[in-house]
C-alpha cells in the first residue's frame, strides 16, 4: 500500500540526509518535493532485508570530468556478504546537479539533458531516468535484477553522457552508486567541461567574374603565290612525284642506249677516214 505524502517525505528526506546530498529548494527553482513522484521500482528492495547490507564501490579508474555533448564510463561493482543469498538483487545509478542561478533560484540538472546506459550481453541498454528528491536524478535499473549468492560480487559498466543543452551555470556533477537492497550509496563527482562554441565561418565577398572575351574573326584571303602560276621547278616536281620512281629508271636506260648509239657512230666514221 502506498505510504501517505507525508510520511514519504519524511522517509525520503531521512534516506536524503543519509545519503548526505543537499536539497536546495529556493522559491522559482525547478521543484519536485521529494515523494511527489512515484519513485523507480528499482530503487525499492526487491526483497527482505539481510542482516547486514551488500557493498557496492566504484571501479578504478573513474573518470575525473566529462564534457557535454560527450560521455564517460563507470565501473560499479556490488558484493553480497550479508550471510545469504539475494534472489532480485541490482546496483543503483543516480546523478546529482544543482548550483544558485540568477536571484532565488536554482540551475538543476534535466532529465533530457542525462543519457544513461548499462552493458548487457556485449551491447549498450538504455536506463530510463526519473526524478528522486529534487534535483537527484535516478536511474530504473529494475532490468538488472539477477541473483546474487552469498560471497559474491558482479560488476556492471555504466556509460554517462550529458547533452550539448546542459546549463553552462552547471559546473559539477556527483554520480552515486549502490544498490537496491538499502546500503549507502557511493558518491564521486565530475567536473562538467563546456565547449567553446564554435567561430562563424569567416565570410569573403564574391570575386566579380570578367567577361569571356569574344575571340576575333578569322578572315582567309587567298595570297598571291597561291593565285600564280606554278614554277617550273614546282611543275617538275610535282611530276616526279606523280611518275615516281619507275619512271626515273625508264629515263636513265632510255639515255643510255641513245649515248652509246651516239658513240658507235662516231667510232665507225673515223674508222672509214684512216681508212681512205
Amino acid at each position: 500500500m502506498r505510504l501517505p505524502v507525508i510520511s514519504r517525505f519524511v522517509a525520503t528526506s531521512a534516506a536524503a540526509l543519509t545519503l548526505g546530498v543537499a536539497l536546495p529548494l529556493l522559491a522559482g527553482g525547478t521543484a519536485f518535493a521529494c515523494g511527489d513522484e512515484q519513485p523507480p521500482a528499482a530503487v525499492e528492495s526487491p526483497e527482505p532485508r539481510h542482516a547486514t547490507d551488500p557493498v557496492s564501490a566504484f571501479v578504478p579508474e573513474f573518470p575525473t570530468s566529462l564534457t557535454a555533448g560527450g560521455q564517460v564510463e563507470i565501473g560499479v561493482e556490488i558484493g553480497n556478504f550479508t550471510g545469504a543469498a539475494y534472489q532480485r538483487l541490482a546496483p543503483t545509478f543516480a546523478v546529482f546537479a544543482s548550483t544558485p542561478g540568477p536571484g532565488h533560484t536554482l540551475v538543476n540538472l534535466q532529465i533530457p539533458e542525462v543519457n544513461v546506459d548499462v552493458m548487457v550481453d556485449g551491447s549498450w541498454r538504455h536506463l530510463p531516468m526519473h526524478h528522486s528528491c529534487d534535483p537527484t536524478l535516478v536511474a530504473d535499473t529494475s532490468s538488472l535484477r539477477a541473483p546474487l549468492a552469498d560471497g559474491h560480487a558482479r560488476r556492471y559498466m555504466f556509460r554517462l553522457g550529458l547533452t550539448t543543452a546542459t546549463a553552462k551555470a552547471i559546473k559539477k556533477v556527483d554520480v552515486l552508486a549502490g544498490t537496491t537492497a538499502g546500503d549507502v550509496p557511493k558518491h564521486r563527482t565530475l567536473a562538467v567541461n563546456h565547449p567553446a562554441p564554435a567561430p562563424a565561418p569567416a565570410t569573403t565577398p564574391p570575386v566579380a567574374k570578367a567577361a569571356p572575351a569574344v575571340p576575333a574573326a578569322v578572315i582567309t584571303t587567298p595570297t598571291a603565290a597561291a593565285s600564280a602560276t606554278p614554277s617550273p621547278k614546282t611543275a617538275a616536281a610535282a611530276t616526279l612525284a606523280q611518275t615516281g620512281p619507275a619512271a626515273q629508271t625508264g629515263w636513265l636506260f632510255g639515255s643510255g642506249a641513245a649515248c652509246l648509239a651516239a658513240g658507235a657512230a662516231v667510232l665507225y666514221a673515223v674508222r672509214r677516214r684512216y681508212a681512205r
